[in-house]
């Protein structure tokens, strides 16, 4: 998992498809394992946004705004 200024990002880890050893096969195979995956969870992946959205949404723009500050102390250094 990484966090972003404006996104969570979980990484995870998909069956690798049976392929018949070929490097270019593999790879479109991996691909489209990767499409797949990507259409028949797009509905669950977005409740879960949303539901983080709601949870998070007001914090996480405070947080924004306190790192956005500290940004600003850190470009002016020292005086």
């Amino acid at each position: 998992m990484s966090v972003d200024r404006d996104e969570i990002l979980v990484v995870g880890t998909l069956t690798a498809p049976e392929t018949a050893g070929d490097d270019v096969a593999d790879a479109e195979a991996r691909a489209g394992r990767i499409t797949r995956f990507r259409e028949q969870t797009r509905e669950q992946r977005m409740r879960i946004a949303r539901e983080a959205e709601h949870r998070y949404g007001s914090w996480l723009g405070e947080l924004r705004e306190a790192m956005e500050s500290v940004q600003k102390v850190r470009d002016a250094g020292p005086s």
